[in-house]
Formats: structure tokens, sequence, C-alpha cells
């Protein structure tokens, strides 16, 4: 600052404080200055600011604020930092003045500035390898090293300069483009040029013109006006002599001082021009010699390096494995290489100037004459600018090749020619042939061996064919024997029940009796045996997956065998390892007869001691069932063959008990079921039959399709919901009238589709049973009717039908059904598909018609007709023809109708036959 200003300033302070101003009694009093002033900078900007060896501050701006802290008293907490850390504790109010600071557009919104009390120039320092740079523009490619919070940022960002590398300080700035990391760099002038000469790598970096010129300033908070005004004053107290004098000490003094500096500048300079211009005179006419000779060594150069170019490109045209020529605008061809030479066994006297047609076939593969394909390629080649092809050549000695051309126009010498390139493919071509002939060897071979697997399939279908009628036969074959033995079976046991009545008889008639009776009984078991095992191997069990209550089966189980057990002294234990599912999936009638088979034969082969169910969960849903014995064991090379059909044990045999198929079958059913039945035994001790299988826990709210419980009633909110039942067959009308309305449902009936029509429109009915064969209006047309009312897209349609045919399904989902169910109607299927179709709940309770089938069944009540059709059906195992006929009898005979669904259930088709036989001999008498 000059001496006058300072001066200026002093005048006007003091004629303001002595005369004042008309209205200075009204200003406000000045402010009150603070005990401290925090100042943030940055510690990096020598000679501003820097820090010496040991990390103090030193600098021009450290000794003038310690000037102003003397000069005001007021403390100064001098805080430089990085300056990215020094703009960020500035802005979050953690200091009162920031110094070393350029003014800016977005700063001034923030930050009140003082005069600026330096000017500062901004260029780009690069490293001396790159050339070029000379402002904004031409940084771009190249990654620029900037300080933290610079100004050099926003100024860079402005012009499109991204690509920034961030740095804390200029000295680290200068170290990294020392170690290459980056090879530009914006930084100010002052410090780069401290840090460049410190690190002796001033020679390595040049700098462009400045990108702009900023100035250093002093700037407190936008809103701090009363605190500017005591830094100004405190500024204001610091003479211009003070501030030369702190600036010398870190700049240093120039080294011409005193009156005759001038003087001798001036004479210096004088000297210097007259200098120079002589020097310029010379250095002309020197430039001017040496471009010339410049101009005649590049002119030099490059003759060298075309001729080298063009010996290069002789030797690459030369040695290329690949034929390469030239044609000209007459078609012939007028250069080539020796791989060219090499493929025509031509010397280039013999070649050069010769048409396609020359070194070609009269005919090409395709049939065309090569005289007329050639000009033809060479045409399109022209016109499309590269063109590729297959062709056959003929060389010096008649032997053809194939070559594949590539043709592309380029101009030689001023004139327009084809760049021709062969490539010979004659052996890939050769190989193509051997593969094709290949493929059409396979062809044939296929072929026959089609013919082969197709003649194979013929008598694999006759086989198959007889082996179904063999099938067949024997099921005929074993129904008939079945029948042919249980009639005079049934006359053996009967009369043997009989005589054992006789108190009369002696006790070796007694003994003789028992073993007729207990042969009879093996022999029929042995006959049901064998006709389980038969069904079996014709696929023609199927297995259930049905919810059952599973502590009902073990009890049942039980039951059963604790009877046999107490008649030979044993005890007979039942345990539960681990907490069961109360109701689970699966086929509750063939685990039972599994259970049944192996504790029969535990209780069987075991004379003292005990027999053990124990049950529990293994992995995931698997239930594990073990058998326990302490019978005579088995041994070891008993038990691989022990499931075998017909295999017995010496014990087996030497109890003269048993048919061999009992283990069979039970291993059977075990596999079909998805589980696995294993044994552990050793003799005299005893055996443990582990049966795991798949039963998973039932846990569905919305119906219990099982055969321990039936539906009892809707719940509650239920109730009451509106059925409309369409069917022409007053029976079946009656039936499903009865079962839905014993349950809660109010139901009205129609004898036609045209009666379904008129009262769905009057009642609006939640769900319609429909049957699709109807008079007047079948289902199919009422149910596309129904669908156009009003009311008719949200009412549940279900079909009644008899058809079996996957196409019947098909037509019925396409006249609007919701879904089918095929007659005899089940009830378990009614209730189910309404309960998922209405979403409604059901209560339940215990199924009676589930029970054990009974004893004895009494079937005189129905026509003999009946029960000559049921005995048939029951013979020959048709399971559907059984369940027509129990259908049939629901109406006029429920409780006889659900005694025989619950044999069926089960299978047992040899007690419905017995009680048919029983009835028939019965009414003969």
């Amino acid at each position: 600052m000059h001496r006058s200003a300072i001066l200026y300033r002093c005048v006007v302070v003091l004629v303001l404080a002595v005369f004042g101003s008309p209205g200075s009694a009204a200003n406000p009093p000045p402010p009150i200055p603070p005990k401290s002033v925090r100042v943030v900078l940055d510690d990096n900007y020598p000679p501003y600011i820097f820090r010496n060896a040991e990390g103090q501050a030193q600098g021009i701006l450290q000794d003038v604020w310690n000037l102003w802290q003397q000069r005001t008293g007021i403390a100064v907490e001098f805080q430089p930092m990085d300056w990215g850390k020094a703009r960020a504790k500035m802005e979050s109010g953690q200091a009162d003045v920031i110094d070393t600071i350029f003014e800016t557009e977005a700063r001034r919104k923030i930050y009140d500035f003082s005069p600026a009390y330096a000017t500062i120039e901004v260029p780009i320092f690069f490293h001396q390898s790159i050339s070029g740079i000379t402002n904004a523009a031409s940084l771009k490619g190249f990654t620029v090293g900037v300080k933290e919070g610079d100004a050099c940022i926003d100024h860079l960002q402005a012009h499109g300069i991204h690509e920034l590398r961030r740095y804390s300080s200029y000295e680290a700035q200068v170290k990294a483009a020392i170690r290459q990391e980056i090879r530009v760099l914006c930084i100010d002038k002052p410090p780069a040029s401290y840090f460049f000469n410190r690190e002796g790598a001033a020679d390595t970096f040049r700098h462009s013109p400045p990108l702009y010129v900023g100035e250093f300033h002093w700037a407190v908070a936008k809103d701090r006006s009363d605190l500017k005004k005591i830094i100004e004053d405190g500024f204001a107290l610091i003479t211009d002599e003070e501030r030369a004098a702190i600036e010398t000490r870190w700049l240093g003094e120039k080294l011409t001082t005193g009156r005759w500096a001038g003087v001798t500048q001036y004479f210096y300079l004088f000297l210097f021009g007259t200098s120079l211009i002589m020097a310029a005179l010379v250095a002309w006419n020197w430039t001017l010699r040496r471009r010339v000779n410049a101009r005649t060594r590049e002119l030099s150069q490059s003759l060298q390096e075309l001729r080298q170019s063009e010996l290069t490109f002789r030797k690459l045209f030369e040695d290329s494995s690949d034929a390469i020529l030239l044609i000209d605008g007459s078609n012939v061809f007028v250069e080539c290489n020796q791989a060219a030479l090499d493929l025509l066994k031509m010397s280039r006297e013999e070649f050069l100037f010769s048409s396609p047609a020359r070194i070609s076939p009269e005919f090409q593969p395709d049939g065309r004459r090569s005289a007329e394909s050639a000009p033809e390629m060479i045409a399109l080649a022209y016109s499309q600018g590269l063109h590729r092809f297959d062709w056959t050549c003929v060389d010096a000695q008649g032997g053809e090749f194939i070559v594949e051309v590539s043709l592309m126009p380029v101009t030689v010498k001023g004139q327009l020619m084809l760049h021709t390139t062969w490539r010979d493919i004659t052996a890939r071509k050769q190989t193509e042939a051997k593969i094709e002939k290949l493929y059409v060897d396979l062809e044939q071979r296929i072929a026959v061996r089609t013919a082969d697997l197709e003649e194979a399939n013929r008598a694999l279908s006759l086989a198959k064919a007889d082996a179904e009628a063999a099938n067949r036969a024997k099921s005929v074959f074993l129904s008939n024997m079945s029948h042919e033995l249980r009639t005079p079976l049934n006359a053996i046991l009967g009369f043997a029940n009989l005589l054992e009545r006789d108190q009369g008889m002696g006790d070796e008639s007694r003994d003789k009796l028992a073993t007729i009776n207990r042969a009879g009984k093996h022999l029929l078991a042995l006959i049901n045996d064998v006709l389980e095992i038969s069904r079996i191997e014709a696929n023609r069990v199927a297995i259930d997956h049905n919810p059952f209550d599973l502590f009902d089966l073990l009890e049942s189980v039980q039951e059963m065998v604790q009877v046999r057990a107490q008649d030979k002294g044993l005890a007979f234990l039942v345990g539960h390892e681990t907490p069961l599912p109360p109701l689970v999936e699966g086929d509750a009638h063939r685990l039972k007869q599994v259970l049944l088979n192996l504790l029969g034969n535990a209780v069987k082969y075991t004379d003292k001691g005990d027999v053990q169910l124990r049950v529990g969960r293994g992995d995931g849903d698997m239930v594990r069932f073990q058998v326990f014995d302490t019978g005579p064991g088995i041994r070891a090379e008993d038990q691989p063959r022990l499931f075998h059909a017909f295999y017995q044990t010496r014990e087996g045999i030497a109890k003269g008990e048993g048919t061999g198929l009992g283990l069979t079958i039970s291993a059977e059913y075990t596999r079909l079921m998805g589980g696995q039945l294993e044994v552990h035994s050793a003799p005299g001790q005893g055996s443990v039959f582990t049966l795991t299988l798949p039963l998973p826990e039932y846990t569905s709210t919305t119906v219990v399709k099982n055969q321990t419980y039936m539906v009892t009633r809707l719940v509650p909110e239920h109730e009451g919901i509106k059925v409309l039942v369409a069917d022409d067959k007053p029976d079946n009308l009656e039936l499903v009238t009865l079962l839905l309305t014993n349950v809660g449902f109010a139901v009205r009936t129609a004898h036609n589709g045209k009666e379904a029509i008129d009262i769905f429109t009057q009642w609006q009915p939640r769900f319609i049973w429909m049957d699709m064969r109807m008079p007047v209006v079948d289902g199919y047309e009422a149910t596309r009717q129904i669908r156009q009312l009003p009311g008719g897209d949200h009412v549940r349609i279900a079909a009644l039908t008899a058809g079996v045919f996957e196409e019947d399904r098909k037509e019925i989902l396409l006249a609007g059904c919701d879904d089918m169910v095929k007659k005899p109607l089940e009830e378990e299927q009614l209730f189910a598909l309404m309960g998922e179709l209405l979403g409604v709940r059901y209560l339940y309770g215990r199924d009676k018609s589930h029970a054990e089938p009974a004893a004895s069944l009494d079937l005189s009540v129905l026509p003999p007709q009946t029960i000559a059709e049921l005995l048939a059906a029951a013979e020959m195992l048709d399971s559907e023809m059984v369940a027509n006929i129990i259908q049939q009898l629901r109406a006029p005979h429920p409780v006889l109708a659900a005694e025989l669904k619950a044999m069926a259930k089960t299978f047992r088709f040899d007690r419905i036959a017995d009680f048919c036989r029983d009835t028939q001999t019965a009414l003969r008498l």
C-alpha cells in the first residue's frame, strides 16, 4: 500500500473524528472488538505462508497477522492448514476469517471480501515431453492435478474439463508430478516456482500462459460486517513501510538500487536493443540457410523412406503365403508374387498378361463356362468394392486346384486395377467332400438302423400285445381259480366251524378238525396273497395320497395285534418316540397292511418275551415305524432273500405257517409309497424291521378328504348358501339334494336346461351342479346362456358327466364350466370341489362308513341280478363297475352301500365276492 494512500486515510479519519458529521450523534456505536480472531488459510503457499523444516508456519502473512495482533491488541488464532480443510472449517462456522482466497462469483454469495493485496497468475504446468497446452480447451484428454478446494477447479469445470485428480496441497501436487503420477497440473505460479525449484525439477516442467489472474483477499462470512470493519481498521494501522519490510524479508531485495539505477537501466536497455537487432540479422541469415538445408534433408529422407516403404511392401508382397495378383482394366494379370506362380507351376514370363480364362477349366463346378463367369466376377468387384468367391484353376501341368478369391479395386500409378488374393482351399474342399460322403454314408446307416429299430419296435409291440393278452389271461385265470377254490373252501371252513360247536366230539376228532380249519385258512391266505402279488405285477395297485388320522390307525393296529399277542402270552407295546402329527397324507390302508404283516410275523415267530411298535419322526416329512421282537432272529444269509416271493426261512418252514408272500407284498407296498423297508437281526437276538415312509403333515383348513372324517355341517357363517342342481334323472336329483341339504345348503332343482336358466334368473344361486346331457336344453347350452345373464359371470358351475375322455373335459370347460366331476358322484369329491370353488368351510365328524368292514353282510335284500353283477365285478377286480353298482344302491339301501363302499375303498373285492356267494348260497337253500 502506497504512503500517500495511508496518509490520505489518516487525514480522513482525523477529520471525521474531530469535526464529526451533523448526524454523528445519532450513528450507532462502533462494534465491540472480540478477544480473539480465528484465522484459517492455506499452509502451503510460499512465500505467503508455508512451513519450515520443523513444521512451523512462516511467511509474509504470518508476519502481517502478527503485526495486526500487536497493533489491535486482539489475539489472533493463526491456523494454517490444507486448503480444503480451511474452507470447510470456515463454512462450518469454526473460523472467523479466511485468508489466501480468490474472489469468485460463487464465493461472493457467502463471503465479504477485502480489497486485493496480491495478484497471482494461474498457469498450467506440464511435463517437458508434452506440447500444445495453451489454454483450458487444450487440456481435454488429460488428467489434471488440482488442489482440493482451489478456484482452479471451478474454472476448469466451467470449460468442460472434468478429468481431475485432487490433492491436499500444492506441495503434494508438485511431488506427484515429479513422480510422474500426473503430468499436467493447475497450480498458482508462486508456490509452483518455489516447490519445483526446491525439488530440483524446474527444468523438467514448463508452463502455459496464465489461464486466469487471481487476487489474494481475506474474507469474513456474509453476515459479519462488524468483524470486517474491525479487521480493516486493524490493517489500516500497519504502514506501507512495515508491509514493504515484511515483503523484502521474504521476497529479497533488488540488485540495482540507488539514484543511478534508472540511468544504468536505460543504458543497458539501449545496448541490449542494438545487440538484439544485430543478432536478429545474423540469425535471419543463418535461419534461411538452415531451413534450406533442413528442407533438403527432409526431401532426401522422404525419398529414402519411400524407397524403403516400397522395398518393405515388395518383400511383404513376395513373401506372402497367399497368392497376390493385379488385374488391370483390360482384365489381364499384370503383376503377381511367387506364391501365385508356385500354384500355377509357371514362370513370370509365361503367366503375366494372361486372362483368367487361360488358367481356368472350361466349366466351373456350378456348370457355368469360366470365360463367361470371370468377367461377371470382375464387374461385381468394381461395383461392390469387394467381392469374394471360390474358383477352380488349372496349373501348367493340367492339374486342377480350388482357390478362395478376394477382389478389391485399388489405384496403382493413377490406374484403377483389381487387387486379387488367392488362398488355396483344395485340401479343405477335399476334406469337406469326404465329410459329405461320410454324412451320406451315415444317413444310409441311420436309415438302415431306423428300419431295424422299426422292425424291432413292431416285434416289441407284438410281444407287448402278447404279454398283455397273457396278463389278461392270467388275471382271468386267477380270478376263476380264486372262485373255484373259494367255493369249496367256503364249505370246508363253514362246516368245520359248525362241527367245532358239537360238544360230543372227541379230542382226537377235534384235533383233526383244527388241522382241517388251519389248513383251509392257510390256503385262503395263500389265494389272497397270490391275487395281491398279481395286482402288483400288473401295476394295478393305485397308491392313495389322502389325509388320515395317524393315531386312529395306530390304535386300530394295536387292537388287532393285541389279541393275538395275548393268546401267545406275549407283551405288546406301542410307543411314540417323538411328537407325531395328528393328521398326515398317505395311503392309510396300505400302511396298515404293512404294519399288520410285520407285527403278525413278529407275534408268529416269537414264543416268549415281547413285541414292540415304536413310531418316531425322521428327516423332513419322513415317519419311522420300528417293529421289535424277541424271537429267534434271522441268519445273515437269509436276510438278502427275505423279501423274495415264496421264500421262507428254516424257522418259517418249521412253523408250517405263512405263504412266503407277506414280506414281498409289504416290500412292494413300501416301494410304491416311496418308502424303505429294512431288517436288522442276528440269531438268538431277535429282529428289528424298520419301515420309513413320507407322511407329510396335513394342515389344510378347506376340506378334509380322508377315510376317517366326513362332512357333517357347514360352518354357521356359510349356512344357507344357494345351490341349483340340474339333472333329468330323479334319483340323481334326490341323492345330490339330500347330501347338500343335510349339511346346510339351500337347494333348488331343475329337470332340464331351460328350467335351470329360469331358476337362475329368478333365484340367483351361487353354485350350480349341471348335468351335461338333458332334454329341451342341454347342459352345454344352458351354461353358455347363464354366463350371458346378469350375475352369470360370478356364479360357479360344476359339470356332472359320465364322459371319461379328455375331449369331454375340454368341451365342458369351453362351454363355461369351472370344473367337472365324473359319475358316479363321490360324496368327498362333491364337498371338496364346492369347498375349493366357493371357499366354504365345513364341520367334520367320524365317518361311520369308513370303519372296519363288517364281519358279515346280508345282501339278500338285493335283486339276484344285482348280486350276480356285483360278484362278477368283484371277481374281475373291476373297481369302476363295483363303484357304479354301489352308487345305484345308495338311495334304496344307504347302510348296505356304505358297508360295500368301505370294503371297495380298501380293495377287499375278495370279501365282497365272498358275501355275494354266501348270499347266493343262502337264497338257494
